[in-house]
């Protein structure tokens, strides 16, 4: 079949369109299934948990370890989730966030979890605060590359410890915040697509000089 210039031109933009259509899509994820730990206390709350893009702001709900009256207190809770990548692109990569403050005088206190996503656990440093520490700001927290997965699972283990050495002393440990952000990527097209637009924008190139 002989093409016309404007059937070819026509094909031409189509093979262009191919290539650059999913990056001009908005890749934003869709988040699903948010649970806590559903403990009395809630610590993670799902009530005050936003929403921005590819971002959740996960609500924080009197997440406090006190270790005063000489007694060994802590407070435990879990936040789970589904995350789906918009269509062309794939997941790579989650990270989560979390900080607070802490004081101790005679007592220890700290902080520590873990994150999985996709099967694949990351634990997160400890922060620890030893006896006669001010109060202090701190943050935690860490990313779980992903193989390029449409969907996946994701859940955060979160723990803070506080123990005083005295009835008299301080120790406390508080989270004021915590955060996850996914990163996708776009799915890339088979090296056959752009030869083809290739060899089309040629034709059309070759064409219209002729015509010329």
């Amino acid at each position: 079949m002989k093409m016309n210039k404007n059937m070819m031109s026509a094909i031409a933009g189509a093979a262009l369109l191919a290539g650059t259509s999913v990056g001009a899509q908005a890749a934003t994820v869709t988040f699903s299934n948010l649970a806590d730990g559903n403990n009395a206390a809630q610590f993670f709350d799902i009530g005050s948990t936003t929403i921005a893009g590819n971002s959740i702001s996960i609500g924080i709900n009197g997440f406090t370890a006190n270790g005063a009256n000489n007694l060994t207190l802590s407070a435990l809770d879990t936040f789970s989730f589904l995350v789906t990548a918009p269509t062309g692109f794939k997941i790579t990569k989650v990270t989560y966030t979390e900080s607070g403050n802490g004081q101790t005088t005679g007592g220890v206190a700290m902080a520590t979890g873990s994150i999985t996503a996709d099967g694949t656990p990351k634990n997160f440093l400890t922060q620890l605060f030893l006896p006669n520490t001010g109060l202090s700001d701190w943050s935690i927290g860490g990313s779980v590359d992903v193989a390029n997965k449409d969907s996946i699972a994701v859940s955060i283990v979160n723990s803070l410890f506080a123990v005083a050495f005295d009835p008299t002393q301080i120790a406390t440990i508080s989270k004021t915040g915590a955060s996850i952000s996914v990163d996708v990527a776009p799915i890339p097209l088979p090296p056959a697509v752009w030869m083809l637009g290739s060899a089309i924008v040629g034709l059309v190139t070759v064409s219209r000089r002729k015509a010329a």
